[in-house]
């Protein structure tokens, strides 16, 4: 248990260190590319299904109506961009309508994860969309990413450890060796972010899954599921 403590607090200050560099750099204004789920989705989410670009999303001050973000205020995405001082970057699915793509975009989904999800999309789904942009010069590897104060951050694992959750109806068997799957799978994504060009890779830690609102609200609420532990199915235990 220390071990991991001294593992995520060093995770927090390289997180933090880059983009604290990023944002001191002298080359030009950073650029913020975004990949994961919906703790940093900005807009990605289709708009003809139920969920962020419907109310209650969105009903804070900002943005004062939902937008596709899965809060009813900021996401992760939108505190970094804050930080960095430029706008939250614009969502790929938007691209085409923005005239503000030069300081990053964002390819994170809502729902998906480090393995394939709805939709098939996945963080290498997303990698692939961002490496076809830097085929079709939309960003220059030299210039926009290389010798630029360029940020990557990923958000992504919740989703997959809920899916295997639902699948294994609530089961922990096999969970020793998924986990294993998931994070190789994950650090050759961050491998490849860091190939294609970007040398500031910010990786959001996994969060406490049981605490969604999915688990957390009936029939899936935990304090249900403590008494009848037997029929939840595919609900894992956590406390909030």
């Amino acid at each position: 248990m220390e071990g991991k403590g001294f593992f995520l607090v060093g995770l927090l200050l390289f997180s933090i260190a880059a983009i604290s560099t990023a944002k001191n750099s002298p080359k030009g204004s950073p650029k913020l590319f975004v990949f994961g789920d919906s703790y940093v989705d900005t807009g990605n989410w289709p708009r003809n299904v139920r969920g962020p670009w419907k109310e209650p999303y969105g009903k804070t001050i900002f943005p004062g109506k939902p937008n596709g973000r899965a809060s009813d205020g900021r996401v992760l995405t939108d505190h970094i961009a804050s930080f960095l001082g430029i706008e939250s970057p614009t969502p790929y699915q938007l691209r085409n309508t923005s005239k503000n793509t030069q300081q990053g975009l964002n390819f994170a989904l809502g729902g998906s994860g480090v393995f394939p999800s709805w939709k098939n999309d996945s963080l290498t789904v997303q990698i692939d969309q961002f490496e076809q942009l830097l085929k079709e010069n939309v960003y220059s590897r030299q210039c926009d990413l290389e010798y630029s104060s360029s940020v990557a951050l990923v958000s992504s694992g919740p989703n997959d450890y809920t899916f295997y959750s639902v699948a294994k109806k609530g089961s922990k068997d096999g969970l020793p060796a998924f986990t294993k799957g998931l994070v190789k799978q994950l650090a050759a994504d961050l491998q490849r972010i860091n190939r294609l060009g970007v040398k500031k890779v910010v990786v959001a830690t996994l969060p406490v899954i049981g605490c969604l609102p999915l688990h957390t609200i009936p029939p899936n609420s935990y304090r249900i599921a403590m008494k009848n532990p037997t029929k939840t199915p595919g609900f894992t235990t956590s406390y909030c």
